[in-house]
């Protein structure tokens, strides 16, 4: 993200995960734990890692010229990654608050498709956060049970979503048009603050403890 930003690089795309910032669901502590007994990653939790990441580069780009015209845009999967074929993009949803998550696998190549949907889409992806998954045995993160992380498909119906409108998006037959209307991650804060968790992984640092190198001394 500093290199891209050093450099002008107009949009940069961090693909992460869905559940980030819900340290207390059951994916996020799982995920956590199985990283903790596997050393992989050290001392750092890996869902803490991720939401830390798209912490720092949402500060990078606060932090960033006005006059530079670069952003970020984060693109969660919501979802097991697969190696499956993919489906269509009528089959797929972007929701917005990290709310939601889905039982059903979801393939790389779905996922791939979306990061470069987010990179075409120009200005309209600019400083937002999304989730996509596949349009079916949707579950709450905040009050999935351990056979709905386990993907068990005789388990996890589809429940009905209880977000406002505006934060889903689906139905669509193209990536790029499931991609229109989104909700800003400052409008986010500002107008769904009961939605929305603003964790940022634990012992995090502040962004003023990097160093952002800028394009004059690049």
């Amino acid at each position: 993200a500093r290199a891209c930003i050093a450099h002008l690089i107009p949009k940069f795309v961090l693909l992460s995960a869905g559940c980030v910032t819900r340290p207390n669901a059951l994916g996020t502590r799982l995920v956590n734990k199985l990283t903790e007994l596997s050393k992989w990653y050290g001392d750092c939790d890996w869902m803490d890692a991720k939401v830390a990441g798209e912490a720092i580069v949402r500060d990078l780009y606060q932090t960033a010229p006005a006059n530079a015209n670069v952003a970020y845009s984060i693109v969660r999967t919501a979802a097991a990654l697969s190696d499956k074929l993919p489906v269509n993009a009528d089959e797929l949803l972007v929701l917005q608050g990290d709310v939601y998550s889905s039982a059903e696998p979801i393939s790389r190549e779905n996922v791939a498709h979306m990061v470069i949907a987010t990179l075409l889409k120009g200005k309209s992806t600019d400083s937002t956060t999304i989730e996509v998954c596949p349009a079916k045995r949707l579950y709450k993160n905040d009050e999935a049970n351990f056979l709905d992380v386990l993907s068990l498909p005789w388990i996890t119906q589809t429940k009905t979503l209880d977000l406002p409108p505006e934060l889903v998006h689906g139905t669509s037959q193209s990536y790029s048009t499931l991609l229109d209307n989104l909700v800003v991650d400052k409008d986010m804060q500002k107008f769904y603050g009961s939605i929305i968790s603003t964790y940022r992984g634990e012992g995090i640092r502040h962004v003023q403890e990097f160093s952002c190198v800028g394009p004059a001394s690049a």
